[in-house]
């Protein structure tokens, strides 16, 4: 991670998705899961931009954040889509609990 920063486009978007893997690894509710699926994506996208399958912009366009092919961090945007399904699943679980209690009730 730290020589992709010096590289002459650094990869900031990799050092900014591993501030975000952090986050999720040390107050995330799931830690185990997050790692896994940081491991298993980072693997992934590094055997498919070696194979030229698919390759990263130089430069993320909605930030305009310099990247390497892929970011080092790369995983980190996994781990986040996995919090995400997780936190919309309990909401959506707990409308469907609270839902037949508000139909009892009326």
């Amino acid at each position: 991670m730290l020589r992709n920063l010096t590289l002459p486009l650094p990869d900031l978007l990799g050092f900014v998705t591993w501030a975000i893997f952090l986050r999720f690894i040390l107050r995330g509710t799931a830690p185990l899961l997050y790692a896994v699926s940081f491991a298993m994506t980072s693997v992934l996208e590094l055997y498919g931009t070696a194979l030229g399958i698919w390759t990263w912009s130089p430069v993320l366009p909605l930030f305009m954040l310099p990247a390497a092919n892929p970011p080092s961090g790369v995983g980190a945007g996994y781990a986040a889509m996995d919090a995400l399904t997780r936190r919309i699943v309990r909401r959506l679980r707990a409308r469907a609990v609270a839902a037949p209690e508000a139909a009892e009730a009326a």
